[in-house]
């Protein structure tokens, strides 16, 4: 067992548990806000081919991105190193346990049909409920770049053939070459996704998803005296089944038993370096019923790992459970939700965990919302059975810790809606491995700062501010500025007939320490260069005739050369042709 665990005083936390299970009131919400909408709406999503993408016009994300689009890729969220900001698809954790985190890379962009970023709370919500179309309906969505060589095809396969019940094929293969000499920013992405929705005997519902997700990529080699490019491979399956009815009026149950197996690989000159593959199954129950104005819920989650490595890994074998309680009650001027738990590891002293989100809207248009949590995570599988005799591996002594704290203020109109959210975050007990690699240190990561959020709506035009600042950017992942500014304009033509849309968006980030990627144990740690104040122009023309819209995407117009990670970098100016189809609907 590791040491004792640190202790969270409860004497707040249980209190407030007792007067929410009491609390009544008329109506009932959300128990988080809604995220400001795209201006663009749905064209200008389907836009951007991969996650990567779509975040680096986000300023409360740095992009840990390796540049040449379609190499490795993860988000840091205010500061904080990767893993931090956790992801759900479906009621799927997105997470690699060997990584810590998860290569959004590989996450399929057109299968998310809603995005949610909750801030407060550091969580990113991924849905796709089902099909909009009761009719068979096909989607292809392709892209071309002549300048990278860039190939990109996304294909769509819903039908129904029960009322309610209805099964869904998909897939895509991205290609690039990039702008590197030989094949050194050369990758793959393969995905494929199926999906079959069930009603069975006792008014249970099946709603069973498999997904695998194949990403290779090709780095320069980091010795000067190596000519061939380090390669990377990695495979992801992921199989769950969501089974889900209601036993009493109003309630829910959900329970969803998951099976998880990733491969990776990753060579040097044609030596392989890490061959590493692991095992999860694992599962998730969770009930929910109403109580007064609100509702009430348990959840239990539990996963079992098996893991083997070649090289410099030994085999190994560990578990960890979570249990959360969770009360939420409200009206319209007023909601409180409190979740507290319990998380068990194999190799930790059990932890507590806890999220606390209070929303207040008086008078209607002003909405003032506190949130604070506190949640344990294992330390990476990689980094903790590692047995080369170059360093040693991490102590199984305790797990990292994470916790923030946000105020925010929303105000809405007709035509405007802002936000200003202060916050505060923190990652204690991270490991970083020491320049010259002899030996790990436990380090806390900390951040504070302000993002705004602005929008503005007026007939066919729009203006969208989003900006960030990072107080302790010199310690962090994050610039000290990161300021994105948005100018949109949409008009039809012939009797809307022809639907057209205009974005063009400004990127100033501002100064930031570069970042170094290792590349046997995918960590990220900074280095002592400090680079930025990089101003970054793309556009993006979108034509929807009918069912079908024609894309027009310039990125770089100003011809920026920033580099993020030490060794990558992007230098040219690029322009993509794309169309997005839907047939047979």
């Amino acid at each position: 067992m590791g040491r004792r665990a640190e202790k969270v005083s409860w004497k707040w936390i249980l209190p407030i548990v007792l007067f929410l299970s009491l609390m009544g009131a008329e109506g009932q919400s959300s128990e988080k806000s809604p995220p400001l909408p795209l201006s663009g709406g749905e064209d200008y999503f389907y836009s951007f081919i991969t996650r990567e993408e779509y975040r680096f016009y986000l300023s409360d994300v740095f992009p840990l991105s390796l540049s040449q689009k379609g190499r490795f890729y993860v988000s840091s969220f205010r500061g904080m190193p990767p893993g931090f900001l956790r992801a759900v698809y479906n009621g799927l954790p997105l997470v690699r346990p060997t990584l810590g985190f998860w290569n959004e890379q590989t996450t399929p962009h057109h299968r998310i049909r809603r995005d949610s970023l909750v801030t407060g709370l550091a969580t990113a919500v991924y849905q796709n409920p089902g099909p909009l179309s009761l009719k068979p309906t096909s989607i292809i969505t392709y892209y071309q770049d002549y300048i990278t060589r860039l190939s990109y095809i996304d294909i769509d396969f819903t039908e129904y053939f029960r009322p309610g019940q209805y099964f869904q094929l998909a897939g895509n293969n991205f290609l690039r070459d990039g702008t590197e000499p030989g094949e050194y920013s050369k990758i793959q992405v393969n995905t494929y996704q199926g999906r079959l929705v069930l009603h069975l005997p006792w008014k249970w519902r099946a709603d069973i998803n498999f997904w695998q997700l194949r990403h290779r990529f090709n780095m320069p080699p980091e010795q000067v005296f190596q000519f061939r490019e380090d390669w990377f491979k990695s495979i992801s399956n992921l199989l769950w089944i969501d089974f889900s009815r209601s036993v009493f009026a109003g309630d829910s149950l959900r329970w969803t038993p998951r099976l998880r197996w990733f491969d990776d690989q990753y060579a040097q000159s044609g030596r392989d370096q890490r061959k590493f593959q692991l095992n999860a199954f694992g599962h998730s129950l969770d009930y929910e019923f109403p109580l007064a104005a609100g509702t009430v819920g348990v959840q239990l989650e539990g996963d079992i790992f098996q893991s083997s490595g070649k090289n410099y890994w030994r085999r190994h074998r560990e578990w960890q459970q979570s249990g959360w309680l969770r009360i939420q009650q409200g009206h319209t001027r007023a909601e409180v939700a409190v979740a507290v738990g319990l998380f068990w590891h194999s190799e930790y002293d059990p932890r507590q965990q806890y999220a606390v989100n209070l929303t207040l809207r008086k008078p209607a248009f002003l909405r003032l919302q506190l949130s604070a949590f506190e949640r344990p995570r294992p330390v990476p599988i990689l980094w903790r059975t590692f047995q080369g005799d170059s360093f040693p591996s991490v102590p199984a002594d305790r797990p990292i810790v994470e916790s923030g704290q946000q105020v925010a203020l929303g105000f809405q109109s007709k035509h405007m809606q802002a936000r200003v959210e202060w916050f505060r975050v923190q990652a204690r007990h991270y490991p970083v491995l020491r320049p010259g690699g002899r030996s790990w240190e436990r380090e806390t990561f900390w951040n504070h700062g302000v993002t705004l959020h602005w929008q503005w709506q007026f007939r066919r035009f729009w203006v969208r501010q989003q900006a960030t600042f990072n107080a302790n950017y010199r310690k962090t992942f994050a610039p000290r500025w990161n300021v994105i500014s948005e100018l949109g304009v949409q008009r039809s033509f012939f009797n809307d007939a022809l639907k057209m849309k205009g974005v063009v968006t400004f990127h100033w980030l501002d100064e930031f320490r570069q970042v170094i990627f290792d590349r046997l144990l995918y960590q990220y740690r900074l280095s002592d260069a400090v680079a930025g104040r990089y101003p970054i122009l793309d556009a993006r023309l979108f034509a929807r005739i009918q069912s079908a819209t024609l894309y027009f995407v310039w990125e770089n117009l100003l011809s920026t050369d920033y580099i993020l990670i030490t060794g990558t970098g992007e230098f040219y100016r690029l322009f993509r042709l794309g169309v997005r189809w839907t047939l047979f609907d």
